[in-house]
């Protein structure tokens, strides 16, 4: 199976909202046979909308665990 992922859905694989466990289910039904495609800019936008769900503090932990290099530029009092 050929999978095209947009921003929504990759922001999906990191943070649980509406929509993440039925994309897991896809991914995991499909494993042996997939093909994942993001475009160039999917990347761009995917960190513009985590960082969106940062700025509401819905993932700040996630966020340093899988970008270390922000450590530095956020806290986190949780």
């Amino acid at each position: 199976m050929h999978l095209f992922l947009d921003s929504n859905a990759l922001v999906k694989l990191y943070h649980a909202e509406a929509g993440t466990e039925n994309l897991l289910y896809l991914l995991n039904e499909n494993a042996n046979d997939l093909i994942l495609t993001i475009s160039y800019i999917s990347k761009i936008e995917f960190h513009s909308a985590f960082l969106k769900r940062v700025q509401r503090k819905s993932s700040l932990k996630l966020l340093k665990k899988h970008f270390p290099v922000l450590k530095t530029t956020y806290s986190c009092s949780t």
